[in-house]
């Protein structure tokens, strides 16, 4: 089986062969710290409830510190510099979604950033869903009533709120469905279809919507309508055009998983050849990989 490593998709080969080669050192049970391959530290040592192996490689553009000692929950970049608080969710970090995740500033505000830890929305806002099918709802005065529901708190006490696109730009809602993928937001009304193609690109996804049914059948989800929407495009440090599946519901909403969901995220070369991120377990470590996706419907 060709097996392309993760970090193509992260960097490409010129920018990969460039930069330090980073390593979780295990101190003890309980403490880390984040050194390169020459043994600098990078990160000093923290005190955490994850588990990392000793010399477990960060293949990560940024990586993500749980402080049990201080209560602090952030991400640094590959340099051990200060990028911002993470944004917590279901016990975690916030999931990476249409290769976006959520983030705070030192207010408590929530924004938008990308993998590479580049801030594509604003810390400004008291709550942001994370993107799906290219958009994100916000709110101001708004919070979570645990006193209602502590496990699933209900979202009130909206100022106002809205929705924006993947860079924060403000997306004015519709009363009609002007277009298939038009997505049925709260009050009757609809998010505009976000996406613009080459034809190309419509290509592309051509390719991808003729493996559906195979596709469905991998994710034991059989009969169900999928639709593939590229949302990131290549470029010098990114070789792949990032592509998302997402099911089409029969509410006029579009649902999927998060990116490292194996059978959610698919990539294509500027050739047109098709991949898909594959979960490896090797020498006691979960990784991905990316495999031709033809090789991942083999037995």
């Amino acid at each position: 089986m060709k097996i392309i490593f993760l970090s193509l998709l992260l960097l490409g080969s010129n920018l990969f062969s460039q930069r330090q080669k980073l390593l979780y050192k295990k101190i003890n049970d309980s403490t880390f710290s984040v050194i390169n391959e020459n043994n600098i530290e990078i990160v000093p040592p923290f005190t955490t409830l994850i588990t990392y192996n000793d010399k477990e490689e960060i293949k990560d553009n940024i990586i993500y510190i749980a402080d049990a000692k201080n209560w602090e929950n952030y991400y640094v970049d590959r340099e051990g510099n200060y990028l911002f608080d993470a944004y917590m969710y279901d016990n975690g970090p916030d999931y990476e979604r249409e290769r976006s995740l959520r983030y705070k500033d030192k207010n408590g505000k929530v924004g938008l950033a990308d993998p590479d830890g580049n801030i594509l929305i604003a810390a400004k806002y008291d709550y942001l869903s994370f993107q799906n099918f290219g958009f994100s709802y916000y709110c101001n005065g708004c919070y979570f009533d645990r006193s209602k529901d502590s496990e699933h708190p209900p979202l009130v006490g909206a100022k106002t709120f809205g929705y924006v696109d993947r860079l924060g730009k403000e997306i004015q809602t519709n009363k009609k469905k002007n277009h298939p993928k038009d997505y049925a937001v709260e009050g009757g009304r609809f998010i505009p279809y976000q996406r613009v193609y080459t034809d190309y690109e419509m290509k592309i996804l051509n390719m991808l919507q003729k493996y559906s049914k195979r596709i469905n059948q991998m994710n034991i989800s059989e009969g169900t309508d999928l639709v593939f929407e590229i949302i990131t495009r290549p470029n010098p440090t990114h070789p792949y055009y990032f592509i998302k599946l997402y099911r089409k519901e029969r509410d006029s909403t579009f649902s999927t998983d998060s990116d490292d969901a194996v059978g959610f995220s698919f990539l294509a070369d500027e050739k047109g050849n098709l991949f898909i991120n594959h979960l490896e377990h090797k020498d006691k470590v979960f990784t991905y990989t990316i495999i031709p996706l033809e090789d991942w419907f083999k037995p």
